[in-house]
């Protein structure tokens, strides 16, 4: 082989190496899925979609309320979400983003120094935590808490986890499992008792 063609070949491990870092670490993501419900907790959602509109509140920061907009509408709980400021005339609801809920910041140094071969493992909470208030009455507020925690790995050990039944190597706030616990949550808050 002559230098030539080894300085070519360097110089391409080296610029491939970050992409080959990026795709080692991004496929080996095991979240928690939300949940199951029970059969009494899935037999509430045959009472959706509930004839109400939504207007999601700005929130201090806007990742949050915008979040909270897109995982409404996926859930399908009421036929029309939307920003506050996009309706016309005052929505039934307006939901506000009560409390951040967020993964946990996490170095995978050694994730990272090991090619993936060293786990690094944490506990993550996931989900939203917002309240619902007619737009007439914004003080009378119900609390709706769609969040949970569960253990997310990153390096090639979540591969194994990932097989399992409660975990995702995908975002899980646009699991299916997500969905039906927010809109059971909020059937729950707003219509009273679990069965």
């Amino acid at each position: 082989m002559r230098i030539s063609q080894s300085i070519g070949l360097n110089t391409l491990a080296l610029r491939a190496a970050p992409a080959l870092l990026v795709f080692m670490l991004a496929g080996c993501v095991s979240a928690p899925l939300a949940p199951r419900l029970t059969a009494a907790q899935r037999e509430r959602l045959s009472e959706l979609p509930l004839p109400y509109s939504v207007g999601v509140a700005p929130y201090v920061h806007p990742v949050y309320s915008e979040k909270l907009t897109a995982v409404l509408k996926a859930s399908g709980v009421f036929p029309q979400v939307a920003p506050l400021g996009e309706f016309k005339r005052p929505p039934d609801f307006v939901a506000t983003v009560e409390r951040n809920v967020h993964g946990t910041a996490m170095i995978p140094a050694l994730t990272i120094l090991s090619a993936g071969v060293v786990p690094t493992v944490g506990e993550e909470e996931h989900g939203v935590v917002f309240s619902l208030a007619p737009s007439s009455r914004r003080s009378q507020k119900t609390m709706v808490d769609a969040s949970y925690r569960g253990t997310s790995t990153l390096g090639w050990a979540a591969l194994g986890f990932r097989a399992l039944p409660g975990y995702t190597g995908t975002d899980p706030e646009q699991s299916e499992r997500f969905r039906k616990m927010l809109a059971y949550r909020t059937i729950f808050a707003l219509n009273g008792k679990s069965p």
